[in-house]
């Protein structure tokens, strides 16, 4: 029992591994492979009714014990319908065992794919599935791109996150230049709705912030839906471009977030960004946007506090997308010869 704050944390019912949450960034892409070549999973195909638990946590699959993360006990609730609250914090150790059990030989017929490290279940999926691992991706990725292009690697949880630049700058105002790139996220055993995906990423060089562009590029998404090979990866991933359209239309949208002042906007903005960050860095009460600043000194604003250490990378990564949202908006309002575009409830002329 872990007291924090005088608030005492409850014992789950079934114990499961402690894996510390992983935020690791690497210096390059070759780094980044020998890391998951030291961490590579195993799989083998069981059945569930050849499986039990126990109350010290230990899952036995036929005659071996293994151990389960809890992400892996969640996925493994799923599966057998149970409701991961009332088994690990309302149900007594004793019930909650044997329930489990009860369901393991309900659905004895099932099978399921079990991946482990060593003597570790990390994870559950259906018996057909065939992820895209971390390491199958990199080595594509390093293999269609030149050395030097990658601004950023980083693993955060299970989710594997690859920014490249591509040779495409514009100058929005005197030393202030924006670089067009892609990001990459890959999921590798951990998710089997959401796979490698790719998104438009806008870097800003004077400052060294970005954001993510949701609407910017073409759907590329679909092409990497599992399974696929190699070779197939490979291709792909050298057909992600930007059209001369996607290009001009970001740096459009720039100029027109420079163009335009914030106005009566500035309450409703300062909230959704506080709501955004409060958490994890202080704010002052008084709105620091008055309405003579433009959409751009706000894209701005935002993307540079959140690069703030205390701001965790999933948040801030939310906050920069939140940011990119209005190029979004703008693009979008573009494809449907709206005369205004519409972000946060407000109509914004075009």
């Amino acid at each position: 029992i872990k007291l924090k704050e005088g608030i005492m944390k409850k014992k789950k019912a079934i114990p499961t591994k402690d894996v510390p949450e992983v935020d690791e960034r690497f210096e390059s892409v070759d780094a980044a492979i020998n890391y998951f070549s030291d961490r590579e999973f195993k799989s083998h195909t069981v059945g569930l009714g050849n499986c039990r638990i126990d109350e010290g946590g230990t899952f036995t699959v036929d005659s071996e014990g293994l151990e389960l993360t809890d992400f892996a006990f969640r996925e493994l609730m799923s599966r057998l319908e149970l409701p991961y609250n009332f088994i690990q914090k309302t149900s007594p150790s004793e019930l909650s065992v044997h329930v489990v059990n009860r369901m393991l030989e309900e659905k004895s017929d099932t099978k399921v794919r079990c991946w482990r490290t060593n003597g570790t279940v990390e994870t559950f999926t259906s018996e057909d599935f065939s992820p895209i691992h971390h390491n199958t991706f990199l080595n594509a990725f390093n293999e269609s791109f030149e050395v030097g292009s990658t601004l950023d690697i980083r693993l955060s949880k299970t989710q594997l996150r690859v920014v490249k630049l591509f040779d495409l700058k514009q100058e929005l105002k005197p030393g202030d230049i924006f670089q067009l790139g892609t990001e990459f996220i890959n999921y590798d055993i951990f998710s089997e709705a959401r796979f490698l995906h790719a998104d438009a990423f806008l870097y800003r060089l004077i400052c060294s912030n970005g954001s993510r562009i949701r609407n910017a590029l073409q759907d590329y998404s679909k092409m990497f839906q599992p399974p696929i090979t190699d070779i197939y990866l490979k291709e792909k991933i050298r057909e992600i471009l930007y059209t001369e359209n996607e290009t001009e239309g970001i740096f459009e949208a720039l100029k027109w977030m420079d163009r335009n002042k914030i106005k009566s906007h500035r309450n409703r903005i300062f909230k959704i960004f506080k709501n955004l960050v409060k958490k994890h860095i202080s704010l002052p009460d008084e709105n620091p946007f008055n309405e003579d600043n433009t959409y751009f000194d706000v894209f701005n604003h935002v993307t540079q506090v959140v690069q703030n250490r205390g701001v965790p990378v999933k948040r801030r990564r939310e906050v920069e997308t939140w940011a990119g949202s209005l190029i979004d908006a703008w693009l979008e309002g573009q494809s449907e010869n709206r005369n205004s575009v519409i972000w946060e409830h407000s109509a914004i002329p075009m």
